[in-house]
């Protein structure tokens, strides 16, 4: 037995806005990009210089980038706050094509610095976002684990909510 639907009737309504079109400003450039060398005046913070001297231990590369302007804000995707940013991109292992990065961030108007943005990723292993960059250094540390057991630290890590510093 076939079940026959009425016709589906499209009403099209048009109303006209009575608000005058809002003029779209364009996003403001970066005020120094992370391609441009380090500035002179802006000293290494001893956070960003420990978290590379851990990676070179474990055997890691590092690339740091410094970068200032305004990142959008994450509900209204409005300017935000001017802000000074250093990346630190962790890759080039000989053991493991995996890599990382971590965001170290303050206010321009402001004096504490923070981990603001902490990410892992690898061939097996897809992003994920990670609580805190002691989480980060106890990763450089697991190079040596295979596809199998680093996709199951990260999957205990989801489902318990906890930091992976725990698990090993």
């Amino acid at each position: 037995m076939t079940r026959r639907y009425p016709p589906v009737i499209a009403h099209t309504v048009v109303c006209a806005d009575p608000r005058p079109p809002v003029a779209r400003v364009p996003f403001p450039a970066p005020l120094v990009t992370s391609r441009e060398p380090w500035p002179d005046d802006v000293p290494v913070p001893s956070s960003v210089k420990e978290l590379c001297a851990d990676g070179v231990v474990e055997g890691w590369q590092f690339r740091r980038t410094y970068s200032r302007g305004f990142m959008p804000h994450a509900t209204t995707g409005r300017p935000g706050a001017e802000k000074h940013l250093i990346a630190v991109r962790l890759g080039g292992h000989r053991q493991t094509a995996r890599q990382a990065y971590a965001v170290y961030e303050r206010p321009v108007r402001g004096k504490t610095w923070a981990w603001a943005s902490v990410w892992i990723w690898g061939p097996a292993l897809p992003p994920f976002g990670l609580r805190n960059v002691t989480t980060l250094r106890t990763f450089l540390g697991t190079w040596q684990y295979d596809d199998a057991a680093m996709l199951a630290w990260v999957d205990w890590m989801r489902l318990k909510g906890r930091d992976v510093s725990e698990a090993v």
